[in-house]
């Protein structure tokens, strides 16, 4: 925050759903950071929470927070 104004950032979540229906959501880029729910909304929700301790982290010991280079592309591949 800067003089009460929020900074946002935007980070790339991927998205996946376990055998047993729950999801996990995750950053590749920082680092990696996982969130995970009953459902997308919660995994996104709890990744949210994830990234903003991490951010939390970096700020409180002095770090640079790294800069976002996630490209997510699809490939084709025979299956």
């Amino acid at each position: 925050k800067a003089s009460g104004v929020t900074i946002m950032a935007t980070y790339t979540a991927i998205l996946e759903e376990g055998d047993d229906g729950s999801w996990s959501a995750y950053t590749l880029s920082p680092s990696l950071i996982v969130g995970t729910g009953a459902t997308k909304d919660a995994a996104l929700a709890d990744l949210r929470v994830a990234v903003s301790f991490w951010l939390d982290y970096m700020r409180d010991t002095g770090q640079p927070v790294p800069r976002v280079s996630t490209e997510v592309v699809s490939i084709e591949v025979a299956a």
